[in-house]
């Protein structure tokens, strides 16, 4: 009996003994709340998971937060932010259909600590758990179709013609950007004779693109043959210089004299072609071969790239 007495004395002696150490009214030690249980897990749609869990019994719980594993894989990483102690329930939007994604609801008490529940997982769009009743939607690897109606490919324009621009540009998904060289209804270039080409480029919201180019020319506008070359068939004498002469203009009838022009015959001869200010037309002045009889055809070529053809008689 006085044994138990001596050590009962002792417990009290050391107890008083800390107390007197640490002072009056500090707390021995902190505990951790209980984590929260019943974790639940239901997939709603292809795109949310709704969560339910029991929340914590401890009165010292100062918030809750939800974390997420995406794919099975890798860290959890915090979604929901600090919930309030008493949150029972949360909404996981904005997921892919199919994805298999992890779960643990923690929470921190007054004195920082933490506790987590053991993780629960639930596959978007799964029914039950059973197969899944959506899969992830595919990416988008289609690029965006362009219709190109003017110019149309190997169109041929005359000079200065005014020719609008017509495209239009579509998508599976959602077109980003549809641009050609000008503004849709605006004018292309018809300023230059020759080859020109016209693109219009377009991008999806994707990040798909595509291009497409048509190629047109744009020429002046042949006034054809003057005197002394007119059909129908005329006649010259083998060796003499036949003075070829034409006009042209702009599309607006406007004469042109800045052209590049020569005329060759069908045996070989060619001539240089200038321009007359006073009668606007071009003279090409091409000597014949003398002996030669019969069909000879002058072709006239212009640095537009066109020709123009016109057959005389010689005897």
């Amino acid at each position: 009996m006085r044994y138990e007495w001596v050590k009962r004395a002792a417990g009290l002696l050391a107890i008083s003994a800390l107390v007197a150490l640490v002072g009056p009214g500090i707390a021995l030690a902190n505990h951790t709340a209980p984590a929260p249980t019943n974790l639940e897990v239901s997939s709603t749609s292809c795109t949310e998971n709704d969560l339910k869990w029991t929340k914590s019994t401890d009165g010292d719980v100062d918030h809750q937060h939800v974390v997420r594993r995406d794919g099975g894989v890798g860290a959890y990483n915090d979604i929901s932010g600090e919930l309030s102690a008493s949150t029972e329930s949360y909404d996981d939007i904005g997921l892919t259909g199919g994805t298999v994604y992890d779960y643990k609801i923690g929470i921190h008490d007054v004195d920082n600590n933490a506790a987590h529940d053991a993780h629960s997982y639930r596959e978007t769009g799964a029914v039950n758990g059973n197969t899944p009743a959506c899969e992830a939607e595919p990416y988008d690897e289609t690029p965006p179709t362009i219709v190109l109606s003017t110019p149309a490919d190997d169109a041929v324009y005359i000079l200065n013609e005014v020719v609008l621009a017509d495209y239009s540009c579509d998508d599976d998904v959602a077109v980003d950007s549809c641009e050609g060289d000008v503004a849709n209804g605006s004018a292309i270039d018809t300023s230059t004779v020759g080859a020109h080409s016209f693109t219009v480029n377009a991008t999806d919201t994707s990040g798909n693109e595509a291009t497409l180019t048509h190629n047109y020319t744009v020429v002046y506008a042949f006034g054809g043959f003057r005197q002394p070359v007119l059909t129908p068939v005329t006649t010259f004498k083998a060796g003499s210089t036949i003075p070829v002469k034409f006009t042209l203009t702009d599309a607006g009838g406007n004469p042109v004299g800045t052209a590049v022009a020569s005329a060759a015959g069908s045996l070989g001869e060619s001539a240089d072609c200038r321009y007359d200010e006073t009668d606007q037309q071009y003279i090409c002045n091409l000597k014949t071969p003398k002996g030669a009889s019969g069909d000879y055809t002058i072709t006239v070529t212009l640095n537009d790239g066109s020709t123009h053809e016109v057959t005389v008689t010689l005897k």
